[in-house]
């Protein structure tokens, strides 16, 4: 029969990754929602709501990345992750303290409340 003929092989490579695919994780939401709500809750008591929901969606992110290595945002999940707790030890200290000042009468938080609502 006829001669055959060989094909070169086409060599087939990875789909490249533009540079804000690269930094910005974008199937990987948990990590990126934990990422700028640790951002956010920096602001002063604030983060007495926002430093565990950091931690909280920043541990979801990590092991979302660990289980689909593809899916990327680990570094932002360990970001939100670390300055989570970091958050949160800090401004519940601060409300506790405050509490418990306000307990044994050394200063007198009703008034301070009042003051901001009038």
């Amino acid at each position: 029969m006829g001669k055959e003929v060989q094909l070169p092989e086409a060599e087939v490579s990875a789909p490249q990754l533009s540079w804000l695919a690269r930094a910005v994780p974008l199937h990987n939401a948990a990590a990126v929602s934990g990422y700028y709500l640790a951002i956010f809750g920096l602001a002063p008591l604030v983060g007495v709501v926002l430093g565990p929901l950091a931690l909280t969606l920043g541990v979801i992110g990590l092991h979302h990345e660990l289980r689909e290595p593809e899916v990327r945002g680990g570094n932002h999940a360990m970001f939100a992750i670390v300055l989570g707790v970091l958050e949160t030890i800090f401004n519940w200290s601060i409300a506790l303290t405050l509490l418990t000042l306000h307990l044994i009468g050394f200063i007198d938080l009703s008034q301070v409340f009042a003051a901001e609502a009038g």
